[in-house]
C-alpha cells in the first residue's frame, strides 16, 4: 500500500492517496502516516485537513513520539497555515 499511496501523490492525485488509506483492510503503520500526512499537504482542502486532524487524534501513541512522522506532520501544518 506504501507505493499506491506514494504513487498517486508522486502523480498529483493526493485526493485518491486519501480514499485508499481509508480503505486499507489492516492499521496503517508510521511509515504510512507519514506519507498521508505528506498526501494532506499536497491537497491543502477541507477534507485534508479534517482528515489530518482525525488522523492526529487516532494514531499510536508510539507514532507521536516518532521523529519522522513528527516531521511530516508539521510539515502539513504549516502548509495549512
Amino acid at each position: 500500500y506504501k507505493r499506491l499511496i506514494s504513487g498517486y501523490i508522486d502523480n498529483g492525485t493526493p485526493g485518491k492517496a486519501l480514499d485508499l488509506f481509508e480503505k486499507l483492510p489492516e492499521a496503517p503503520n508510521d511509515v504510512l502516516h507519514t506519507i498521508v500526512f505528506t498526501a494532506c499537504a499536497e491537497l491543502r482542502s477541507d477534507r485534508a485537513m479534517k482528515f489530518a486532524n482525525q488522523l492526529r487524534r487516532t494514531m499510536p501513541t508510539p507514532f507521536k513520539h516518532d521523529p519522522t512522522v513528527n516531521s511530516s506532520m508539521l510539515n502539513m501544518l504549516m502548509k495549512f497555515g
